[in-house]
């Protein structure tokens, strides 16, 4: 269980990480906030959102391999197709939804996929979700050898 709970903490902190600095490098040039316009709190709430999608992706992919510790482990096609599909679905939603309801639109400097939905979150995801998962395992795998 001390295990599960490390890992999870390393995860929750690389992937916050990587989303802030995502979040902050995509918005102003990609994105038109409709309703809010984007604050430091914004962010701070759009990318505490992204780690909670890192954790479905994480408790999925733990659900299909039936191991907690599967960042640990090398991985196999189950866990590449398992994240590259929970990106896809989780992204598009999110953005039809917000488009859907008007939270923001796009600049016209965002490009398109099928002249509707931006590539920029779905590529977040896409990369963020991978890059997150092993950057904590170099970490706990780093601090394994120091102990």
């Amino acid at each position: 269980m001390k295990k599960i709970f490390r890992l999870i903490s390393i995860i929750s902190i690389i992937s916050f990480i990587l989303h802030l600095i995502w979040e902050y490098a995509q918005c102003a040039p990609f994105f038109n906030h409709l309703n809010l316009k984007p604050t430091r709190q914004s962010m701070l709430i759009a990318t505490l959102g992204d780690v909670n999608l890192t954790y479905i992706a994480f408790f999925v992919i733990s659900t299909v391999k039936r191991d907690w510790l599967w960042v640990m482990e090398p991985w196999d096609k189950k866990v590449f197709l398992s994240m590259f599909t929970i990106a896809l679905v989780l992204s598009i939603g999110i953005e039809f939804r917000a488009l859907s309801t008007e939270r923001w639109s796009y600049s016209s400097s965002n490009p398109l996929l099928f002249d509707y939905i931006s590539i920029i979150p779905i590529l977040q995801l896409l990369i963020l979700f991978p890059l997150s998962f092993y950057l904590s395992r170099l970490v706990i795998t780093l601090l394994k050898n120091k102990d």
